[in-house]
């Protein structure tokens, strides 16, 4: 039904703003401000999206007391962020109450998720934070443009492109045994633009078997062969040693884990004219997990690849109309003691049409066909809408869209010595999400957002129980997830900003007719930062967060605060840094993200940053 409705509403759009259909129309140059590129896959300024978007810029990231990527991205308004404990320990993101594999990761549009697990582990993202230009989150389903897994939104982290010739250095150390160094280089000579950059982190982790040793490297290297031509080539790698301590209930006292992970990537962009646009991409990742625990199980080696191209074309039919045309081709391989040797392969198409009628509305509409080797063909349509009051500046976004997870090769092909099995013939996981949000801003200094919205999500996919403790992933879930996510930000001067955001879900779980216990009730994100005219910078932040208590649970509702203060010096006449220090958990709370797996009690650390 969906589909006829996203059919019918095209071609009535298109009737509505043909020439002479069109009343009242202002040109817009397609040239835009390089601010948001995720929601649409173009260049739009934050104002002119249609979806639900927060941008976590570099100053942001810097003047905060993150110091891994899940500390970046953790108080975004709608964002959960499952970390299992130490540091270097698992991540998984969760979007309006997904779970990880229905999350998207990107690095720089590249896709990053597993094809063995779906989901992606962001204590592997294989960039430093100092390469992070920003990282843009786009809530809501995002299958229209992207196919799987892009059910809860989008992570799209974007790393800098560099303009001048640079030397930077990081040096940091910290409680239970922390210290990183990073170094890196940028310059541009010409045409010609690269960055390197190195770093090492180690920590003793403040439990038994929680210690990390972590090194990673990144380059960049472009060449801008004409004013409207470039190319670029990235190549980023991680690897890691983590122990893995286990849950409290079951603890693993002996278990290690090693990751190895690289990609590379290769992008051509050619704009003919104003009018027409041409992006292409290539892309390939590998990855290597290694799990031993002498004291339980043989040792595990999981291998997976990655291969992916991608082409779009954007053309501006006419100063009222951009359409953006794109064509996707991946092959996935895993080598997995669990899961056997298989491989897969996708070809996808996909269209938008990006319509503005007037200065105030802009309408996307658009739909994205996946044929894969393993579950067949699938189609996401998404239509969204803006509307701006000129006299106001209140912004009205609404968007409805269909998403689908592709089921994983675990829970294809799973096979264990316990009796665990995987089920060949799974079907993807489909979804359907409805938004709709209010933007205000109150002159300068002040403005406030307010959205809700419902995803219905089919055939989830879950491991049934079918012999006494043997278990087999089948289609048996449905859920229904609705909330609310609300904010402000009040900045005075530039002087001082105070930001909060507050997060409501109500996730149900459609076959038990119970609430799914893993999913956040509320989450409350706030923020202070200062600047003084000493060039010190002073940021508080606090976080509540409850959850759901299970039938017999005491009550699960924690409030963490950290605390970062800056101060900018003079190194020389031509370098400069920064000084910093932070304290984590600064009441020493003892709480757990996930259940079982205690944070890290009270952290103080402290380092500075160097730019030659």
């Amino acid at each position: 039904m969906f589909y006829r409705a996203f059919i019918v509403v095209v071609v009535l759009l298109r009737s509505i703003v043909l020439p002479g259909g069109l009343v009242s129309a202002q040109g817009k140059d397609i040239t835009l401000e390089p601010v948001v590129v995720t929601a649409t896959k173009t260049e739009r300024a934050p104002e002119d999206v249609t979806q639900s978007v927060t941008v976590i810029t570099a100053d942001e990231i810097k003047k905060s007391g993150a110091t891994t990527p899940s500390e970046a991205v953790r108080k975004t308004v709608g964002m959960t962020v499952n970390e299992y404990g130490p540091r270097g320990a698992n991540s998984n993101l969760s979007v309006r109450g997904s779970t990880s594999a229905q999350v998207l990761v990107l690095l720089d549009g590249k896709r990053l998720n597993s094809p063995r697990t779906g989901g992606y582990n962001l204590s592997d993202l294989p960039v430093s934070l100092d390469d992070i230009e920003r990282i843009e989150i786009v809530r809501g389903s995002s299958s229209a443009l992207y196919g799987a897994d892009a059910v809860g939104g989008v992570i799209n982290i974007i790393t800098k492109k560099p303009d001048k010739l640079a030397f930077g250095l990081n040096a940091e150390i910290g409680s239970y045994g922390y210290d990183s160094l990073m170094l890196r280089n940028s310059g541009r000579h010409g045409k010609l633009y690269y960055s390197l950059t190195a770093e090492r982190e180690t920590s003793d982790g403040f439990r038994t078997n929680s210690d990390l040793d972590q090194s990673i490297a990144s380059t960049k290297i472009g060449y801008e062969i004409a004013g409207d031509t470039s190319i670029e080539f990235t190549a980023h790698y991680i690897g890691k040693e983590v122990g893995v301590p286990g849950s409290t209930t079951w603890p693993s006292l002996s278990a290690r884990q090693w990751t190895r992970e690289a990609t590379t990537g290769l992008g051509y962009k050619k704009k003919f004219t104003k009018e027409l646009d041409l992006s292409l991409n290539t892309y390939y990742k590998r990855d290597i997990l290694a799990y031993k625990d002498a004291a339980a199980s043989p040792a595990d080696r999981h291998e997976s690849t990655t291969l992916g191209a991608d082409a779009q074309v954007n053309w501006l039919t006419n100063h009222w109309n951009m359409l953006s045309v794109g064509a996707e081709a991946r092959a996935d391989d895993v080598d997995s003691t669990d899961a056997g040797e298989h491989s897969a392969s996708l070809w996808a198409g996909y269209l938008q049409d990006e319509i503005s009628i007037g200065e105030s509305l802009i309408i996307i509409v658009g739909g994205r066909h996946d044929s894969h080797s393993e579950y067949g063909d699938k189609f996401s349509p998404r239509v969204s809408a803006r509307y701006l009051f000129t006299r106001t500046g209140t912004i009205i976004r609404q968007s409805a869209g269909e998403g689908f997870r592709a089921p994983t090769f675990n829970e294809l092909y799973w096979s264990d010595a316990w009796g665990n099995i995987g089920n060949p013939n799974l079907e993807p996981e489909t979804s359907i999400e409805y938004e709709a949000g209010i933007e205000q801003p109150v002159g300068k200094a002040f403005g406030f957002n307010l959205t809700g919205f419902e995803r219905q999500v089919k055939n989830l996919i879950d491991w049934q129980e079918y012999a006494p403790f043997q278990y087999m992933s089948v289609n048996i879930g449905r859920a229904n997830i609705t909330g609310i996510e609300a904010g402000f930000k009040l900045d005075v001067l530039n002087l001082l900003t105070w930001a909060m955001n507050y997060t409501y879900i109500n996730p149900v779980d459609e076959v038990t007719g119970e609430k799914i216990y893993t999913i956040p009730e509320m989450k409350l994100n706030t923020s202070l930062n200062l600047v003084l005219s000493t060039k010190t910078n002073v940021y508080l932040e606090g976080r509540m967060t409850k959850d759901y208590e299970e039938p017999g649970e005491d009550e699960r509702k924690y409030f963490v605060a950290d605390a970062k203060i800056t101060r900018s010096v003079s190194l020389s006449s031509s370098s400069s840094g920064d000084v910093f220090f932070g304290v984590k958990n600064i009441f020493d709370r003892s709480f757990e993200v996930v259940r079982g797996y205690p944070m890290a009690p009270r952290e103080i650390y402290g380092g500075l940053s160097a730019r030659f």
